[in-house]
């Protein structure tokens, strides 16, 4: 076997290694989620477990953060306008 293909065959074998310890590094990520989301009892902390699994099935934008929502609830209703 070439030198060269010797070099890329240990290359494609240590991507494929990193490969396999991501994949299950994900599943263990995973599977703590839900374990923790169907332990949970108390109602907040089981929406913020959920929120939790949902992030780690989706990714970490899958939710959009309420900032927002906490924005505009915490002014005055807005003032009518004359038009």
């Amino acid at each position: 076997m070439p030198p060269s293909l010797r070099v890329k065959c240990g290359v494609w074998r240590r991507n494929a290694e990193r490969g396999a310890e991501a994949q299950a590094a994900a599943r263990a990520r995973l599977t703590a989620a839900h374990d923790q989301f169907m332990a949970e009892g108390d109602p907040a902390k089981n929406s913020a477990a959920g929120e939790d699994l949902i992030r780690t099935i989706f990714g970490r934008a899958a939710i959009a953060e309420d900032c927002w929502l906490v924005t505009l609830s915490s002014r005055s209703p807005p003032r009518r306008r004359w038009w």
